[in-house]
């Protein structure tokens, strides 16, 4: 008899906007009358071989773009991007209150492998600082962020991105507490920036 072996993953979708669940498997086929025929099949341990970067942070695909959100007095844009090789995403943000920039900074998204979870680092252009745990609830992200400001305070929220539709999703930002005072909840309809239109070059002269 001739036998082989198969290693891969399944990827299972538990429902509509849910991030998939990844297993591995190994399954032994054995050649009978000249058809292979499934002998055996088992699950492998998750962290017996590394399930790619990207995998892991594929459901978290629908940040990839420009984005904006506008409230009285005040507007938030945001650009996620791939980093090169899919192992990251990165963000670019800036706020402006009033038409005055008050704050910009980048963040970057990754898996940790040793925490087994997807984390953020976040560096604001004042030199203030923080850092993200990622989990998914059923229904939205949750990020459980804590900081150092720029003048030394400290500061912890909880935030939620929730998405709505291909083109827009909820964020929110509660339990904060900075330098132990708690600070009222933020709550934001964020949509897709449209794409920049080109200026179109002028034509041959006729």
């Amino acid at each position: 008899m001739l036998f082989r072996s198969e290693d891969g993953v399944t990827k299972t979708t538990p429902g509509a906007g849910e991030p998939p669940i990844l297993n591995r498997y190994c399954v032994t086929h054995v050649k009978v009358d000249g058809h292979w025929l499934m002998a055996s099949a088992r699950d492998l341990d998750p962290e017996s071989r590394p399930i790619p970067v990207a995998e892991r942070l594929k459901p978290l695909e629908f940040l990839i773009g420009d984005w904006v959100d506008e409230s009285s007095g005040s507007v938030v844009s945001s650009s996620y991007r791939w980093a090169e090789g899919h192992k990251f995403i990165d963000q670019r943000f800036s706020v402006r209150v009033n038409d005055a920039r008050v704050l910009t900074g980048t963040q970057r998204i990754g898996w940790d492998p040793q925490a087994k979870s997807i984390k953020s680092w976040i560096f604001e252009a004042d030199g203030g600082h923080g850092e993200g745990v990622w989990g998914w609830d059923g229904k939205r992200w949750i990020v459980k962020i804590t900081g150092v400001s720029a003048d030394g305070s400290t500061d912890s929220a909880t935030s939620a991105f929730t998405p709505v539709t291909k083109n827009s999703f909820d964020y929110e930002s509660i339990h904060r507490i900075i330098d132990g005072v708690p600070e009222p909840n933020i709550f934001a309809h964020v949509v897709r920036r449209p794409p920049q239109a080109k200026t179109a070059g002028a034509g041959p002269r006729r």
